[in-house]
């Protein structure tokens, strides 16, 4: 006997954002904003990598950086590769708590410019 099962969904289709659901948002986590869950596929992955994703900063999962990173260059090279609905900035940050607490990390903003476009799977494949 499967341990999952599926049902389907009626009126839903895989463009859809969750915000047109009507459903009420509950963070699983407390830095898991509606606005950036979008991007958690992203860039979750580089904590494995001893990467800050921006806990601790007003922007987790917006943003990755670390001491030894240089924002400029990754950056470049990611806005180079022109993946489809997103930009990256190289900005510096702190974090107050989590990896790197209290050390200034090398970082780089993701911003979305068109979320339609973006492809996360693609994104996490494409990071340094």
């Amino acid at each position: 006997m499967p341990i999952f099962t599926s049902s389907p969904l009626k009126n839903w289709h895989r463009n859809y954002f969750f915000e047109s659901t009507g459903i009420k948002w509950i963070p699983p986590s407390p830095n898991l904003r509606l606005r950036r869950v979008h991007s958690l596929p992203r860039i979750e992955i580089l904590q494995n990598a001893g990467v800050s994703v921006g806990r601790g900063t007003q922007t987790p999962f917006e943003e990755f950086g670390a001491p030894w990173l240089n924002g400029d260059d990754v950056a470049s090279a990611l806005n180079g590769r022109h993946l489809p609905g997103l930009h990256f900035t190289a900005q510096p940050f702190i974090p107050i708590v989590g990896l790197y607490s209290g050390e200034r990390c090398g970082g780089v903003v993701v911003r979305i410019t068109e979320r339609g476009a973006v492809r996360s799977m693609r994104m996490g494949l494409e990071l340094p």
